[in-house]
């Protein structure tokens, strides 16, 4: 591996290594309006998803061989911006891929997203709260996938989960892979700035090995949510500087 894309390097200025997750965790059910809800953090990130569906529709608005996907964003402050359409577009293909849609001819699956605060990374935390308020709601799915963002800078040092400062001080192209926890497979790519076919390998290889650790985490996650107590902990997740892709999870409320 060429020194332009090898994760092993300085610290960054929160402590992590270059192919560092910042610390993740969830909670389940925080809206009770919905069929499925989560919120997830990402560090100082942190957003919300609520997922409403399947449910009828308008005859007009009906597909029929599926349930449509209806998707709206709402970033901090709720002010609608340019880049928002884009980040609707990136959950939609996520939830398609995901969900067994044509399971449900002429129905419908919303899903609403809100940015609460925004450290960097929230398109990759929108993607993950997604898949977690999905399995809330109890839908059928083919696979739990996770959203990873990565970055560049302008001497090729490769940065995994960058932070809103790191990626306005230093990169030099930044991309968002959603990707299934089973196979790897990638539901949604949004990219910005000229990566190598060579960085591009790198990202898909870290992305891939990410969503395979972080498919415990959500797995635990919901298994817990839904256990007996009668309630919904936070669960959290830290990184591991002795190896940033197998992920230990730490739940909160652990029983005796």
């Amino acid at each position: 591996m060429s020194s332009s894309t090898n994760p092993n390097g300085a610290a960054r200025e929160d402590g992590r290594a270059p192919n560092q997750l910042r610390e993740l965790s969830c909670d389940f059910a925080v809206n009770s309006a919905a069929d499925g809800s989560a919120r997830f953090r990402l560090g100082q990130t942190c957003v919300e998803v609520s997922v409403f569906g399947f449910r009828g529709v308008p005859v007009r608005s009906e597909l029929p061989d599926r349930s449509a996907i209806e998707v709206s964003f709402r970033g901090v402050g709720g002010q609608r911006k340019v880049t928002d359409a884009a980040a609707e577009n990136f959950l939609r293909e996520c939830v398609d891929c995901a969900l067994q849609v044509h399971e449900q001819p002429r129905s419908q699956c919303a899903v609403a997203a809100h940015v609460v605060q925004d450290d960097g990374g929230v398109l990759a935390a929108l993607a993950s709260a997604t898949c977690l308020a999905l399995l809330d709601a109890g839908l059928p799915m083919t696979n739990v996938f996770v959203g990873v963002s990565s970055a560049f800078d302008a001497k090729g040092g490769f940065l995994l989960d960058p932070s809103a400062t790191e990626a306005q001080a230093s990169a030099n192209a930044t991309v968002v892979l959603s990707c299934g926890a089973e196979g790897g497979r990638v539901l949604a790519c949004e990219q910005h700035g000229p990566l190598t076919p060579t960085q591009l390998d790198y990202v898909l290889q870290s992305s891939q090995a990410t969503a395979a650790a972080f498919a415990a985490f959500v797995r635990k996650s919901f298994e817990r949510s839904k256990s007996p107590l009668g309630f919904c902990p936070i669960v959290h997740i830290y990184p591991d500087p002795s190896s940033p892709f197998a992920l230990p999870v730490r739940r909160t409320l652990e029983p005796d």
